[in-house]
């Protein structure tokens, strides 16, 4: 092997097709693959919720001669969803091999490898895909049994949170489906650390996507979502003055009860924020959602609105998209990308239907179920779709005007 020509070995250890795992393989052959694949293979490390899978981060964090290479950590509890017959394996009740007593021993790993993160001196991203189930109590702290997905939870991102030890090439960081418990009473909080607070201040993308209750009684009045959102988010965001790209969303409707407030958020080199499942408030004084985006209109390059809508109670609106979009045309100066999905009443019908309405951008406020579509037309929101047109094409020309000077 050492005799074939380097640009050979090259071609092969450089393959498109081969996977992390394949250069791993690889890299066993013999000392010339090991040299050659050892970077690549260990630039990106993906953690699954397995105990094998734990013990592996574990010891490529605490090899030195390893770590160094480690670049992006990506972590994956990929459960299937609840139900009798959609888990046949049993997976959700104690992994894939053995029984509940599993879980303590995964946490336990978890968080001895992610206080060791420090170790590795290149990592620059870090991706938490925690479990899309919902399975916690949320009414209140009374009684609280965190489950354990959630104790997983604050295994990992409280080893991060109390590691005194600097992660200095850190930009990135990306919470898949958090889960809106910061601790298990509600005086703890697993971010409120200054450790945290020094990796959430250098960061230059964050990704936060909280989940909530969608189906209980009355969720937007539970204690935890509510803290969540009023406090702990906040609280969270309020360092990241560094940030090029922030993502907030939710499974759930966010930003009016429980409130989150925009009104003390502000990144000065901010370019591109994706909102998911935000609202807008319809009444004025016009503050919150709509105020925090125009606030950085001197930097904005790409929005984002997914499943967002305005709230407006049973009253005619005084704010409407319309407005929105023409204020945006005129504040976001450097707009070059934009994209807008509302939810559909009914994807099904829609898709038989010639029509592409009704897309659901109102919504209104009922005690004991939170906030449901306005599935009637509201009198004003005839010239929403004219002003969002509008400002799509003014975005677009500032693009095909960005990629002429480009390639001039």
């Amino acid at each position: 092997m050492p005799y074939l020509p380097l640009e050979l070995l090259l071609n092969v250890v450089h393959s498109p097709e081969l996977s992390g795992h394949d250069l791993r393989q690889l890299r066993a052959v013999n000392r010339t693959f090991h040299n050659l694949v050892c970077r690549d293979a260990f630039r990106k490390v993906a953690v699954t919720a397995t105990v094998k899978s734990a013990n592996g981060l574990l010891n490529i964090l605490g090899t030195p001669a390893i770590s160094t290479y480690v670049q992006e950590i990506e972590s994956q509890e990929d459960m299937p969803p609840i139900g009798d017959d959609q888990d046949p394996a049993g997976v959700r009740a104690g992994m894939k091999q053995g029984g509940p007593q599993d879980w303590s021993e995964l946490q336990s790993i978890m968080a001895s490898a992610y206080s060791l993160l420090h170790q590795a001196p290149a990592l620059h991203s870090i991706v938490f895909r925690f479990s899309p189930i919902f399975k916690e109590d949320a009414r209140d702290y009374d009684d609280f049994e965190p489950s354990d997905e959630l104790q997983l939870h604050w295994a990992m991102l409280g080893a991060i949170a109390n590691n005194p030890i600097p992660l200095p090439a850190l930009r990135s960081l990306a919470l898949h489906n958090m889960l809106p418990f910061p601790g298990d009473t509600d005086d703890d909080d697993i971010y409120d650390t200054k450790p945290f607070a020094k990796i959430v201040g250098a960061l230059h993308h964050l990704h936060i996507c909280a989940l909530g209750e969608e189906l209980a009684e009355d969720a937007y009045h539970q204690d935890p979502l509510q803290n969540f959102w009023e406090q702990v988010l906040l609280r969270l965001l309020e360092p990241a003055k560094e940030l090029r790209s922030l993502h907030i969303g939710s499974n759930i409707w966010v930003g009016a009860m429980p409130p989150l407030e925009f009104t003390l958020l502000a990144y000065p080199r901010l370019e591109s924020l994706c909102l998911d499942g935000v609202l807008f408030d319809g009444q004025l004084p016009v503050v919150g959602t709509e105020d925090f985006v125009a606030r950085h209109g001197k930097t904005l390059r790409r929005l984002e609105l997914v499943g967002c809508a305005i709230t407006h109670g049973f009253q005619i609106p005084e704010r409407f998209w319309s407005m929105i979009w023409r204020r945006y045309e005129q504040e976001l100066e450097l707009l070059s990308e934009l994209i807008v999905e509302f939810h559909r009443e009914d994807p099904d019908s829609v898709r038989e239907s010639p029509r592409t309405e009704p897309l659901l951008r109102y919504c209104v406020f009922l005690d004991g179920q939170g906030f449901i579509p306005d599935f009637v037309d509201v009198p004003g929101e005839e010239e929403d779709t004219a002003a969002l047109s509008s400002l799509q094409a003014v975005v677009a020309g500032r693009r095909a005007a960005t990629s002429s000077a480009s390639t001039e």
